[in-house]
C-alpha cells in the first residue's frame, strides 16, 4: 500500500540556555578559585620560609613530618573544600531545577512547532505528563551531581599540586602560573557540563514529547558544528529510528545527543496513507472524538 512520509524540523537544542547555564556554572569555579587563590597564596607566602629552612637541612626527612609545611597547608587547604562544597551543594538543586524547567519549556516549544508544521494544524502539548516527569527528574538528579563534581575534581588535582609545590620548594610565580592553569581546567568542565547536559536535555525532553503525541518515529540529524564529527554519528544522517529503541551504532542503539559532548538531533517522522487528503484530514480534525481533536483539546 503506497504511504506518503512526514517529516519534521529536527529538534535543535536552545543555545541560548546553553550560555546563562555556561555563565551559572563558570561563575560558580570562579569564585571557588578566586577565594581558594586568595587564601592559598597567603598561606603559601607565611609557610614559604619554614620550607626554605628545612629544605636547607633534612628536607626529605623534614617536610615528610606530621608537623611540616605540606601537612599543615594540606589540613588547611581541605577546610577550604569543605566550606566551597558546602555553598556549591547549597546551589546545586536551584541551578538544576532552573535548567530543567528552561530545558523543558524550550524543547517543548520547538516540538510543538516542529509536528504542527508537519501536520499542518497546531498540535497540542499537555503539561507535564508522567513521561516527561520522569525525564525532567533525570535530568535534576543528573545535574545536581555533575555541580556537586566540580569542586571535588578542582580540590583532588590543587592538593597534589600544593604538596607538590611545597615538597619541591617551588616559587610563588611558579605555583600561580599551575592555579591558573588548574582554573582553566575547572572552567572547560563547567563549560562541558553545560553544553553536554544542554543537548542530552532537549534531545531527552523532545523525544518524551512526540511519543506523548503519538510520533513513534525519527530521523536522525548530524551536527555539522562539530570540528571532529564522529564518522558513525555523521553516516547516521537522515537514518529513521523508533523513539522507543534508537539507532543502532557501534554495537549499541542510542538517541542523538545521547553521548558525550554530541551535538546531533532528531527531526519526527511519520507514514500516512497517500488517500488520505486534506479534506479527509480536515474533517477527522473536527470530529469530536476524533484523536486529532483530542489532542488540540488537551493543549488548550
Amino acid at each position: 500500500m503506497n504511504r506518503r512520509a512526514l517529516r519534521g524540523r529536527d529538534i535543535k537544542a536552545d543555545v541560548g540556555l546553553r550560555r546563562k547555564y555556561a555563565d551559572k556554572l563558570v561563575a560558580l569555579v570562579t569564585e571557588m578559585h578566586r577565594s581558594t587563590v586568595y587564601w592559598l597564596m597567603a598561606e603559601y607566602k607565611r609557610q614559604l620560609p619554614r620550607v626554605e629552612k628545612l629544605m636547607a637541612t633534612d628536607g626529605a626527612m623534614a617536610l615528610a613530618d606530621d608537623a611540616s609545611p605540606a601537612r599543615d597547608m594540606l589540613a588547611r587547604l581541605r577546610q577550604q573544600m569543605r566550606r566551597h562544597r558546602a555553598i556549591i551543594d547549597e546551589k546545586a538543586q536551584g541551578y538544576a531545577e532552573w535548567f530543567a524547567a528552561r530545558a523543558n519549556s524550550g524543547a517543548t516549544a520547538r516540538t510543538k512547532a516542529s509536528l504542527s508544521e508537519m501536520f499542518g494544524f497546531t498540535v497540542g502539548m499537555k503539561g507535564i505528563t508522567r513521561n516527561v516527569n520522569n525525564v525532567l527528574q533525570s535530568v535534576i538528579a543528573e545535574n545536581v551531581a555533575l555541580i556537586k563534581s566540580i569542586p571535588e575534581k578542582y580540590f583532588t588535582e590543587l592538593e597534589g599540586l600544593v604538596m607538590r609545590s611545597v615538597r619541591t620548594g617551588r616559587d610563588i610565580a611558579t605555583l600561580t602560573d599551575e592555579l591558573e592553569h588548574r582554573y582553566d581546567v575547572a572552567r572547560d568542565r563547567a563549560l562541558l557540563i553545560a553544553r553536554d547536559q544542554n543537548n542530552k536535555a532537549s534531545a531527552s525532553i523532545s523525544r518524551a514529547r512526540m511519543q506523548d503525541a503519538g510520533v513513534e518515529m525519527a530521523i536522525w540529524r548530524h551536527s555539522s558544528r562539530a570540528k571532529h564529527p564522529r564518522p558513525s554519528h555523521l553516516e547516521a544522517d537522515g537514518k529513521i529510528f523508533p523513539l522507543s529503541e534508537g539507532l543502532l551504532i557501534d554495537g549499541e542503539y542510542i538517541f542523538p545527543g545521547e553521548e558525550i559532548n554530541c551535538g546531533c538531533t532528531a527531526a519526527p517522522y511519520v507514514e500516512r496513507m497517500t488517500a488520505r487528503s486534506a479534506e479527509a484530514m480536515n474533517a477527522a480534525k473536527q470530529a469530536p472524538d476524533s484523536p486529532l481533536r483530542r489532542a488540540e483539546r488537551s493543549g488548550e
